[in-house]
């Protein structure tokens, strides 16, 4: 299950506890108001639960954390960035179940 980011410090502690455990992060960037992001939701919950023992799932309302959106880079949603040790080493934007599949099999098993 997808965990969702409540602060900048939550999203760090992912982070860092990600790279203990050689996880890579893959961080939704989403708004309750986006239709896509709306529409893919049921897709990230189903990875998140297939790729729980490899890629760490966290959900970013930009809303709410408009500073983290502003760190990576997010002005189109939805937004799926993969962070291993703290580093971006993947990205794409859009409603697309493919592509984030494949992004997520790609990310798990290069980790």
């Amino acid at each position: 299950m997808a965990q969702h980011i409540h602060s900048p410090q939550e999203f760090n502690q992912v982070l860092s506890s990600s790279s203990t455990a050689a996880k890579v992060v893959m961080a939704d960037f989403y708004a309750n108001w986006c239709s896509p992001c709306r529409q893919i939701a049921p897709t990230v919950e189903q990875l998140a639960t297939q790729y729980q023992h490899c890629i760490n799932v966290v959900k970013v309302n930009v809303d709410h954390h408009d500073e983290l959106a502003d760190k990576y880079h997010v002005n189109q949603m939805p937004s799926f960035i993969f962070l291993k040790d703290g580093k971006v080493v993947d990205r794409f934007i859009g409603n697309n179940p493919t592509m984030l599949r494949e992004a997520m099999q790609k990310n798990c098993f290069t980790n």
